[in-house]
């Protein structure tokens, strides 16, 4: 299980309420008894693992508190409204090259800096079917909605190649965890 890196307030939201605690900054029994509670809650699988999906509806539920780790409201730019591909050139593009570049040192061996210059050429298609292998998204080499907010919202969150997540179902949940653990 992923190692707890700090103590933070937590928030979560249960019922349309926030609960604010603080966590113990470990991974316990009383963190896995939380994300059992969680993941029954929201009608999730139960086994205490926080993958992909259980990381997914814990975020959405900080988020919906206002909290976004532990460190104020990360702002995510929202989607385009086109699905940006290799051959594309724009400001947008320079956003998804940026968001990448914030995610390689929590990704070494995996991704890679790439040049910030708004063309989506296929050094940058590899690296979003990267990005896109890495946090479990349909694997096609496009930014598309899913694509862009995930990318965007793990680029606001790396914190020294820490990934964070605050909030507390109950029990007093906080996760602290290294970023590439899932």
């Amino acid at each position: 299980m992923p190692t707890m890196a700090t103590k933070s307030k937590s928030v979560f939201r249960s019922q349309s309420h926030c609960v604010n605690t603080t966590s113990t900054g470990v991974f316990g029994a009383g963190t896995r008894d939380a994300i059992f509670t969680v993941q029954t809650i929201f009608g999730m699988p139960v086994d205490g693992v926080v993958g992909p999906n259980t990381w997914d509806r814990l975020f959405r539920e900080a988020a919906a508190c206002g909290s976004s780790g532990g460190g104020g409201t990360q702002q995510i730019p929202p989607f385009p409204g086109t699905v940006m591909r290799q051959g594309d050139r724009n400001e947008n593009i320079r956003q998804i090259q940026q968001a990448i570049n914030r995610l390689v040192p929590s990704h070494p061996g995996r991704l890679w800096r790439i040049v910030e210059d708004g063309v989506f050429g296929p050094g940058l298609r590899d690296a979003v079917m990267t990005v896109q292998s890495i946090f479990g998204l349909g694997i096609d080499g496009t930014v598309g909605p899913n694509t862009w907010q995930r990318l965007m919202r793990e680029a606001a969150n790396v914190d020294g190649g820490i990934r964070t997540i605050s909030m507390s179902p109950l029990m007093g949940l906080s996760l602290m965890m290294f970023a590439g653990m899932m």
